[in-house]
């Protein structure tokens, strides 16, 4: 089985460990409950939902996404502050201030959490184009630190400076004018992406009340033999409530066609994902909207 299987399949057998476990420790399981019923009462800040509605994970993540962040932020952005250091940004071709906000908050997003940089040679680098004149890159800026992730679309793409501006090409507004389309194309799925990240940051805050809604198994996964035992919300938690979720970058939310002809029309997303020692957790399942939410992903990506 390809990677998100096999990691299916581990938490999979973590979690039925887990519920082994706990069957032997149930009154250690009764008295977590009684805490997790203080920790809902703490959280005020979070839509209360009745433990007996019919839909709840729904319902909680409706209300929920009235409280999630626009995915662009207010104010307007000209720089990129990433590596200890603020790049100015210019763009090769011509195009809306809306889309030269979304390109420089997403390279934000996938560069802005790293903590150092270094300038590299440019020889040998295609020429580029300022102001309608092209000229050759004075040189490379390139970003590391821990976590360090871009999509895969922008290898090699990213970092040519010439005037002391980061240039972006041609080639990559192509990208995200065609990924800026799609969000607009799916402001209602996209929104209710950004409440499904805020709801798993709060996992330990408010437990997941029906965790299998949370999961989607792909064709080849169930016929590979892969089933989802019953999970219960501590088994949940213990899983996936040790990150930290964020926003993905807009080339990382694509039509499930690219990965297999019978998810399309469903959006995937590839989201970041933090460890506690900041680290990008590249082997999480990514989410995928189906059945009228975001879930993770359990299937064979293309190889």
């Amino acid at each position: 089985m390809k990677k998100y299987a096999t990691i299916a399949t581990v938490l999979i057998l973590m979690l039925v460990a887990l519920f082994l476990r706990e069957r032997v420790d149930s009154e250690a399981h009764k008295e977590k409950t009684l805490r997790r019923v203080e920790q809902n009462q703490r959280a005020a800040d979070y839509p209360r939902i009745d433990p007996d509605h019919p839909n709840r994970e729904r319902a909680e993540l409706n209300a929920s996404k009235a409280q999630a962040i626009n995915w662009l932020p207010e104010e307007q952005l000209s720089h990129l502050s990433a590596g200890g250091i603020e790049i100015p940004i210019a763009f090769e071709s011509e195009i809306s201030a809306e889309l030269q906000k979304a390109i420089i908050h997403d390279l934000n997003l996938i560069f802005g959490h790293l903590d150092s940089h270094e300038y590299l040679d440019a020889s040998g680098a295609p020429e580029i184009s300022i102001n309608g004149r092209s000229q050759y890159p004075d040189k490379i800026l390139k970003f590391a630190g821990k976590g360090r992730y871009f999509p895969s679309e922008l290898v090699g793409k990213i970092g040519l400076m010439a005037e002391e501006r980061m240039v972006i090409p041609s080639s990559v507004i192509e990208l995200y004018e065609e990924a800026w389309s799609r969000k607009t194309e799916n402001e209602d799925k996209y929104s209710s992406l950004l409440a499904a990240i805020e709801r798993l940051n709060r996992i330990s805050e408010v437990p997941i009340s029906r965790p299998q809604e949370w999961f989607f198994l792909s064709e080849d996964a169930e016929d590979s033999g892969i089933e989802l035992p019953e999970i219960s919300s501590k088994q949940f938690s213990e899983s996936f409530g040790g990150y930290r979720y964020r926003q993905p970058s807009l080339l990382d939310v694509f039509d499930g066609a690219a990965w297999d002809l019978n998810l399309a029309g469903s959006l995937i997303a590839k989201i970041y994902v933090f460890d506690s020692e900041g680290e990008i957790k590249s082997s999480m399942p990514p989410l995928i909207f189906a059945d009228g939410s975001w879930r993770f992903f359990i299937g064979q990506p293309p190889t």
